[in-house]
C-alpha cells in the first residue's frame, strides 16, 4: 500500500506493506506526520513559492519508487513460490526500511529548502 500524509502535491507517496516484519519506529508516532503537515502548512497559499521546491526534491524519490516497486513484489512472489520464505521476507524488511528511511530524510530536507525559498521570497532577502 502506498501512502500519502498529504495532499499528493504537497507530500510523496511511502510504502506500507502487509507483512513487514520490521518497522520503524517513527512512523508509529506523530514525527512522521508532523513534518508532512510542516510542509503542507508552509505552502498553504503560497502554491507558487513552494510547489516547485517540494517537488524538486520528493518527484525523483517517486520515480524511482513507482519502478523499484513491481520489481521488488516480483522478486518477493518468486522468491515465495520457490520456498524462499525468509528471503523474501528479508527483501520486503529491507525494501521498506530504506524507503521509510529515505522519505523521512526528504521532509526533513524539504523543509530546509522552504526555508530557503521563505528567505528569498521575503524582503528579508532584499
Amino acid at each position: 500500500m502506498l501512502h500519502a500524509y498529504c495532499q499528493p502535491c504537497d507530500s510523496l507517496f511511502v510504502p506500507f506493506y502487509v507483512g513487514a516484519s520490521a518497522e520503524d519506529s517513527r512512523y508509529a508516532t506523530p514525527e512522521v506526520g508532523s513534518k508532512f503537515l510542516q510542509i503542507s502548512k508552509i505552502s498553504f497559499g503560497c502554491y507558487k513559492t513552494y510547489h516547485d521546491g517540494i517537488r524538486e526534491i520528493f518527484d525523483p524519490y517517486e520515480a524511482t519508487l513507482f519502478e523499484a516497486m513491481p520489481k521488488m513484489e516480483k522478486q518477493y512472489m518468486n522468491l515465495k513460490a520457490s520456498g524462499k520464505s525468509m528471503d523474501a521476507q528479508m527483501l520486503l524488511d529491507v525494501f521498506s526500511m530504506q524507503h521509510w528511511q529515505e522519505a523521512i530524510e526528504l521532509t526533513e530536507s524539504t523543509l530546509q529548502s522552504m526555508t530557503k525559498l521563505t528567505v528569498e521570497s521575503s524582503a528579508w532577502s532584499r
